[in-house]
C-alpha cells in the first residue's frame, strides 16, 4: 500500500462544514482507507466496517465532488476511486497536499513513459514494415538479375535496383535522397513498382 501523510488538522478553511467534511474524510482514510502505489495503478479505497455506512459515506464523498464506486469484498463494503483526477481532489480535500503533488508527479512521469513507449513501438513497427517491403523488392531484383540481368534494365531502374540491393534497411524517402539526381518517395515507389511488375511477368513465364 502507498503511504499518504495527513496533517493533524486536514484543512484550514473558513467554511466550517467543508472543513469538518475534510477532517472526517481524513479520519476515515486513516482508520479504514488505503491507496495503491500509483506507479502500479490508480486506486484509493475505504473498507467500511458495516454495509449500513456505504450509502451515507458515498453521499459525503459526493458532496465534495467525488463520485465513488462500491463493491463487496468478503462481505465488507468497499468504496473506491480509480480516476486519477478524483483521487487528486480527495487527497487535497483531506489536507494531503504533498501526497497530491507526489501523485501528480508520478502521473506525469507515467504519461511521459507511456508516450515514449508508444513512439518506440511505432518506430519498431515502421522498421519491420520497411524490412519486409525491402525483402520482397530484393527478391524481385534477384529474379530479374537471374532471368535477364540487370544490364538489360533502363538506367533509372538499374540504378534503383542496385541501390535497393545495397541498402535494404533504408526507407523509400532515404533511397530517393541517395539517387543522383535525388527524387521523392513517390518516385522511388514508382520505380520499385515497375521492377515488381517486371518480376511478376518473369514469374508467369516460368
Amino acid at each position: 500500500r502507498y503511504h499518504i501523510s495527513l496533517p493533524e488538522r486536514p484543512l484550514e478553511m473558513t467554511n466550517v462544514v467543508t472543513n469538518s467534511l475534510g477532517a472526517f474524510t481524513a479520519g476515515a482514510f486513516l482508520s479504514c482507507g488505503s491507496m495503491t502505489d500509483p506507479n502500479k495503478e490508480y486506486h484509493l479505497e475505504f473498507v467500511l466496517p458495516c454495509p449500513q455506512l456505504e450509502e451515507p459515506f458515498s453521499r459525503i464523498l459526493l458532496a465534495i465532488g467525488v463520485n465513488a464506486k462500491m463493491v463487496l469484498r468478503k462481505g465488507m463494503p468497499v468504496v473506491y476511486l480509480k480516476h486519477s483526477e478524483q483521487i487528486e481532489d480527495l487527497l487535497t480535500f483531506m489536507g494531503a497536499q504533498q501526497g497530491t503533488i507526489d501523485f501528480i508527479n508520478i502521473e506525469i512521469l507515467k504519461n511521459v513513459r507511456n508516450k515514449a513507449n508508444r513512439i518506440s513501438n511505432c518506430d519498431m513497427a515502421n522498421i519491420n514494415k520497411v524490412m519486409l517491403a525491402a525483402e520482397r523488392q530484393i527478391k524481385d531484383i534477384l529474379l530479374i538479375d537471374e532471368r535477364m540481368g540487370l544490364d538489360a534494365l533502363s538506367p533509372d531502374l538499374q540504378q534503383m535496383a542496385l541501390l535497393r540491393m545495397d541498402n535494404p534497411e533504408l526507407s523509400l524517402k532515404e533511397l530517393g535522397e541517395l539517387l543522383d539526381p535525388p527524387i521523392g518517395r513517390s518516385g522511388v515507389n514508382h520505380r520499385l513498382k515497375r521492377l515488381q511488375v517486371l518480376a511478376d511477368s518473369l514469374r508467369t513465364q516460368s
